[in-house]
């Protein structure tokens, strides 16, 4: 049975890759830590949520569904609903930072999109634009669902991910943009 935990984990660390960490732990080799986290069953799965949030005993089914919606309630969502009404403020506050877009047909927020969001929090804004708002997706002349777009710092094109939909994936695409660049001279 613990090899299927261990598949399991593994599975997980590998799809969920850069947006939560994993690990597994033989208590007969590390006795003194095991100890020190009070293990006195096995298996035993705890979720180790981010400070202040304290540590606690997961005890739901070993999939990674439930567990990546169990860790997923402690992700900030640090996105913004776009709409008629606001998209122009978020396209102008924060000139200094790049603009990320998801166009979608859902409802919510990928959980995907908030660990992003939360990752690049003040690198790059964050913006959920619903298919309902025509005006917008005509504007970024988006005609699939879901899109991701970015709209660099200075840039009069935006970039549209063309990727796989995993984390990892998306995270590099986003992440040349996050990077600040001088030419040589500026401060």
């Amino acid at each position: 049975k613990s090899n299927n935990y261990k598949s399991e984990i593994a599975k997980m660390s590998n799809e969920y890759d850069g947006m939560f960490k994993f690990a597994a732990l033989d208590c007969a080799e590390f006795k003194e830590l095991c100890n020190k986290q009070d293990v006195k069953e096995f298996p035993t799965f705890k979720i180790y949520p981010p400070l202040p949030a304290p540590v606690f005993p997961y005890e739901q089914e070993i999939s990674s569904k439930t567990i990546i919606s169990s860790l997923g309630r402690f992700v900030d969502n640090k996105t913004n609903e776009l709409n008629s009404n606001n998209i122009d403020n978020f396209k102008n506050d924060r000139p200094n930072l790049p603009k990320a877009y998801l166009f979608t047909d859902k409802t919510g927020v990928p959980l995907i999109y908030k660990v992003l969001a939360v990752q690049f929090n003040g690198k790059i804004d964050f913006g959920v634009v619903r298919s309902e708002e025509k005006t917008i997706v005509s504007q970024f002349k988006v005609n699939k669902y879901p899109t991701i777009l970015v709209t660099p710092v200075g840039a009069k094109k935006n970039e549209i991910y063309t990727g796989k939909t995993q984390f990892k994936d998306i995270y590099d695409f986003l992440n040349v943009y996050s990077e600040t660049f001088f030419k040589v001279g500026e401060d």
